[in-house]
């Protein structure tokens, strides 16, 4: 039997209360930030090394 998804969303119950739960949930937030964070950083230093190269070659 195939369950009806409107159903099986109104099984899953999440205590927002939870501080276990707070915690996780700002930590993956911190995580994502910090990725986020270190890819702008690769992409402004891989800008620079490009302008330094073009520099070099005018």
């Amino acid at each position: 039997m195939i369950p009806d998804p409107g159903q099986a969303s109104k099984e899953i119950i999440i205590n927002l209360n939870d501080s276990t739960l707070c915690q996780v949930v700002k930590k993956e937030k911190d995580i994502r930030w910090l990725r986020t964070s270190v890819r702008k950083e690769e992409e402004q230093i891989a800008t620079r090394k490009s302008s330094v190269i073009t520099t070099f070659f005018i």
